[in-house]
């Protein structure tokens, strides 16, 4: 048995080969990837076969959910903290209602808190927000 080999084309075409009761598959490739074919899969031998397996490619992006880091967490502790709830009542205008996770999501542009640790932006507008935030602690006191 030769090395495993793996190359990706499109399925283009089927035919029927009622004589021989088969079907007969089209993949094209890129023609650079032509030589690397032959390469891993030989010319064609009618008098021998060689063993493959076709498997779709699922091309749906995916979304990957990266994990939150220091960001996140300091995000999560301040949004638990009531202090947190008044901040923003008294320095924007919140609603006594309003859930101070999602103020914050909504206020740096993330679906999620762990987008912090991820994003340059968002994370320079948590920055920027817990500054404040702790500038305002310290006045309150």
């Amino acid at each position: 048995m030769s090395a495993p080999a793996a190359m990706q084309g499109d399925y283009v075409d089927l035919r029927f080969v009622k004589g021989r009761k088969v079907c007969q598959i089209v993949i094209e490739l890129p023609i650079e990837a032509g030589a690397q074919f032959v390469a891993a899969f030989g010319t064609p031998d009618p008098s021998t076969t060689i063993p493959v397996a076709i498997a779709r490619i699922d091309t749906a992006p995916t979304t990957e959910r990266k994990a939150g880091g220091k960001l996140a967490q300091r995000a999560g502790i301040i949004c638990g903290e009531g202090a947190f709830k008044k901040f923003i009542q008294s320095e924007f205008n919140a609603s006594s209602d309003c859930d101070p996770a999602q103020f914050l999501r909504n206020y740096c542009g993330v679906k999620s808190r762990s987008e912090l640790d991820h994003d340059r932006h968002s994370s320079d507008i948590f920055r920027s927000l817990e500054l404040h935030y702790i500038t305002w602690l310290q006045a309150v006191e």
